[in-house]
């Protein structure tokens, strides 16, 4: 047997030995081509380096060429006024309605309250302020105040009021008045009154409470409520 693989040895010396210098000058020819470093994106092919192929967190800043990055859309403003936490105004819409029926008297016990005929209200026996709660977005800006209402009581003008109430005592205020319109003259019709407010009230629902307030001076047909519409615009968000 030993003898046997002597002979093979001797009769194929010539073809290891090329095997041998084959595969050293692979090795030197490796070594001597790709030193350290030396592959940059001139010897890499198009896609030959896809996602599973980099290892977690070795891309940084200085790797990457910025130039090959895409422009970031710039989210301006003007694309985000009117939207609360993302959602645009077409569903949170801009204007607060409400109806005359919603308001009820400070004191019921003095003041009675009488419907009238399409969502308007009066008040009976002796006038107080009438209340409907405002119930708006945080930071909802109000700029501007329509007043709905009949007035025939020659010197008793109604008014409306948006009032916000400081119910944790901040600044020694127990209520800050946002915007006020009042009826004019004296027309047996049913009017809209608006007042646009020069700076637009922010609405702070961390601090106060806020309320429609109507002042009707005298009760009877002649001085009714019909409706009011807070306009605003939404925080951008």
């Amino acid at each position: 047997m030993i003898k046997r693989a002597s002979s093979h040895f001797r009769a194929n010396v010539v073809a290891y030995l090329a095997l041998f210098v084959a595969l050293s000058g692979t090795a030197l020819a490796a070594q001597t081509l790709l030193p350290k470093n030396s592959v940059g994106t001139k010897q890499l092919k198009k896609r030959a380096v896809s996602g599973p192929k980099v290892k977690g967190n070795t891309l940084t800043g200085r790797t990457i060429k910025e130039s090959s990055l895409a422009r970031v859309p710039r989210a301006g403003f003007a694309a985000n006024a009117n939207r609360f936490d993302g959602i645009d105004s077409a569903v949170f819409g801009t204007t607060d309605i409400h109806a005359g029926v919603h308001f009820e008297p400070r004191d019921s016990s003095t003041t009675e309250k009488i419907y009238v005929s399409t969502g308007a209200v009066r008040c009976g026996s002796v006038p107080a302020d009438f209340h409907d709660r405002l119930a708006l977005p945080q930071g909802a800006r109000i700029t501007s105040l329509d007043y709905a209402f009949i007035d025939n009581a020659p010197g008793s003008n109604s008014g409306l009021e948006i009032v916000g109430f400081d119910t944790l005592g901040l600044g020694g205020l127990s209520s800050v008045t946002l915007a006020s319109v009042a009826s004019d003259g004296a027309e047996n019709e049913r009017r809209v009154v608006t007042t646009t407010l020069a700076t637009p009230q922010v609405i702070d629902n961390t601090r106060r409470a806020y309320s429609l307030v109507w002042s009707p001076f005298v009760c009877g047909l002649n001085t009714q409520l019909v409706g009011a519409a807070v306009h605003y615009t939404l925080p951008a968000g």
